[in-house]
């Protein structure tokens, strides 16, 4: 009897971990695609900047 009691605590607590393990899985995830979207507009912002200068520039010496 004790031995199924220990059992069945043993599972419930193998059942949390899992549903803590697949929460932390998916904020990882939406923090990971979060950074993605960070980056993409600091290289879409740096590029505009760029191209922003280039055109200055040729508008200045044409």
């Amino acid at each position: 009897m004790v031995n199924r009691v220990v059992l069945l605590l043993l599972a419930e607590h193998q059942q949390q971990l899992s549903h803590a393990h697949g929460t932390a899985q998916a904020k990882t995830r939406r923090i990971n695609e979060n950074d993605m979207r960070r980056t993409r507009l600091q290289v879409d912002m740096g590029l505009m900047a760029c191209l922003s200068a280039f055109e200055l520039g040729n508008g200045l010496d044409g």
